[in-house]
């Protein structure tokens, strides 16, 4: 059972999603998964085809902006 996406060496890269199609995993990503976690799954992470997927909650209003800064800075450092 997975629980989340591996994150280790992932910024600039091609991320497959659940619909097919694919993004580059870069800061506007992550902030739209973190924000609007319901936007787009990464392939194996919707409900659909992982029914015991665990759901992320919307982090959109307990962050401020150097909050998401300061956790992208340490994301992209792993």
């Amino acid at each position: 059972k997975q629980s989340a996406t591996c994150m280790l060496a992932r910024f600039g890269k091609p991320t497959a999603l659940a619909d097919g199609s694919s993004v580059t995993f870069d800061d506007a990503y992550l902030k739209e998964s973190l924000m609007d976690p319901k936007a787009k799954y990464a392939q194996g992470f919707d409900k659909a085809s992982n029914p015991s997927a665990a759901e992320m909650p919307a982090f959109g209003d307990q962050m401020t902006p150097q909050m998401f800064d300061d956790l992208l800075a340490y994301l992209k450092s792993l």
